[in-house]
């Protein structure tokens, strides 16, 4: 197969404060039988993953994704990662490291309070 290469590839997002859309979602389980989800960010900048493991201790970071992203993740209730998917917020990248052939980032999901920004609506502390 033939193929013109037309676009430069997106590049890692630095650190701070980025308007990202949510742009993927994948599901695993850790050698060690944990359950968890890789979130893809982008925007027009570059892109960014952040490892969110489903245990008792990240449930705090999980609903505060789903707030960010103005789904309701309240105890006792039921959420979907897919529902993630196409959701624009604000995220905080806090650093990234290279491991190898993989990136290893720290994203915070920031804030709960609403605003428009040129057209964009996302969230920021």
């Amino acid at each position: 197969m033939k193929i013109l290469i037309t676009t430069e590839p997106k590049g890692r997002l630095q650190v701070g404060k980025h308007h990202v859309k949510i742009v993927r979602i994948d599901h695993g389980i850790t050698d060690n039988g944990y359950e968890y989800f890789d979130c893809h960010f982008e925007n027009h900048h570059g892109v960014c993953e952040s490892r969110i493991y489903v245990t008792e201790r990240s449930m705090n970071r999980i609903i505060s994704l789903f707030k960010a992203c103005h789904l309701s993740a309240e105890i006792n209730e039921t959420v979907f990662t897919d529902d993630l998917i196409g959701k624009n917020i604000m995220i905080e990248n806090a650093f990234s490291v290279r491991e190898g052939d993989q990136f290893i980032e720290t994203v915070a999901f920031v804030g709960y309070k609403q605003y428009e920004e040129e057209g964009f609506l996302g969230c920021f502390e």
